[in-house]
């Protein structure tokens, strides 16, 4: 069970196991081998359940624990440890060894298997305020959450939010769950409450947003995946690509447009390349990705018009899951794999490879955004389209 913790102010993790030490898990008894020479491979998705849930950093786990953060890095990837170092691990999460062990192959919840921290699941509060937390009630109007704990923005960032709801831009007013892969917008404030198990949020929703069939999402110029330039048909004309054949390039473009990047649309675009910067050794950036992209499937934006909204990915109505295979950029890029639920298709699994500025290039990013969002007030909107360009119209930019 989850009890507060005096002296640190976290919720922590008691219990007794039912379960002893596997010695199938920690190799070979040699009489001649000191218990702490030996190694073991801890489970990842544990390790990092139970650090997330107490809002624990790798430097602030090796802090309490004593250990190097470079052991904790090898026991978050499955890599061997030693025993002591493991049994280190688990008198400071306060459980048994055993409750840091992968379950047993085939075993179903409930088999026997010894407790353990609940998947962590994280709610987004518009675009500045994310916990950990779970949901207590859901209908058709409203969804009603318990937090437990800050993740990113805090309490005061939360009550500053609801005391200044009607004036918030409208794509700003959300929220976001990791654990359903959707968004809802808010119709009005959430209403918070004080418990004795943490703080509850009541939010008035508004109905899922519209997706599109993935064969009607429109057509667009071909971008080359690899160069992301644009390249000539078999009639020498520029490439086009359209419904199914598009969405992998839709998903590409959106995931690798920047935060506030288009000028007309300022709360377009990943906020990817501030969480790498901010939370890199973090044990949530999956799910800090997978919110960002939860935004794009679910939360609708203004067209540059002003008369249409639409998703950003427009034909995904659920984000199962979003991994980041590399956090280091490879030729200005990182790779994800996401999977998502789309319309018209069913499940998509596909690895993405997703642009990713530098620090140079995006502190000059940053100045064009705001000089282009002063000048796109006396902008007029000007829609290109393959007969304009034709006709001498500038290229767009790809």
């Amino acid at each position: 069970m989850f009890i507060a913790d005096a002296k640190y102010g976290l919720l922590t993790l008691t219990g007794k196991s039912q379960h002893g030490r596997s010695k199938a898990a920690v190799g070979p008894q040699n009489p001649n081998e000191s218990a702490d020479s030996r190694t073991i491979k801890l489970d990842r998705k544990r390790l990092l359940d139970f650090r997330t849930k107490l809002g624990w950093s790798q430097a602030l786990l090796a802090q309490r624990s004593g250990l190097s953060k470079d052991t904790i890095s090898r026991a978050e990837n499955q890599k061997g440890i030693r025993l002591g170092m493991a049994e280190t691990l688990a008198r400071t999460f306060r459980v048994e060894l055993s409750q840091l062990l992968s379950p047993p192959s085939g075993a179903e919840i409930g088999d026997g298997d010894p407790p353990f921290a609940p998947s962590v699941s994280l709610i987004a509060i518009g675009l500045d305020i994310i916990c950990t937390g779970s949901f207590t009630h859901i209908e058709a109007s409203s969804w009603a959450v318990r937090l437990d704990q800050f993740v990113i923005g805090d309490l005061h960032a939360l009550i500053a939010f609801i005391d200044g709801f009607s004036t918030q831009p409208p794509e700003t007013t959300y929220l976001l769950s990791s654990e359903l892969g959707d968004g809802r917008k808010l119709t009005a404030a959430p209403k918070l409450t004080m418990e004795a198990d943490g703080h509850h949020l009541l939010c008035p929703i508004a109905a899922s947003f519209p997706r599109v069939d993935v064969q009607s999402i429109g057509s667009s110029w071909a971008s080359h995946p690899e160069t992301n330039d644009l390249y000539l048909d078999n009639n020498h004309n520029i490439a086009r690509v359209s419904g199914l054949d598009y969405f992998p390039q839709r998903v590409r473009e959106a995931l690798s447009l920047q935060f506030g990047e288009s000028p007309p649309q300022p709360f377009a675009g990943v906020r990817f390349f501030d969480y790498l910067r901010k939370y890199q050794d973090e044990p949530w950036l999956d799910m800090l990705f997978k919110l960002e992209v939860i935004r794009l499937a679910s939360i609708p934006i203004t067209d540059i018009s002003g008369k249409h909204q639409y998703t950003a990915l427009r034909c995904v109505t659920r984000v199962q899951n979003v991994e980041l295979l590399s956090k280091v950029p490879v030729r200005g890029r990182i790779s994800l794999r996401v999977v998502f639920d789309v319309q018209g298709l069913g499940a998509w699994d596909r690895t993405v490879p997703v642009c990713i500025p530098t620090p140079e290039e995006m502190a000059e990013l940053s100045k064009r955004i705001s000089q282009h969002r002063h000048a796109w007030k006396s902008t007029k909107v000007i829609t290109v389209t393959p007969e304009s360009l034709a006709a001498g119209s500038p290229r767009p930019k790809v």
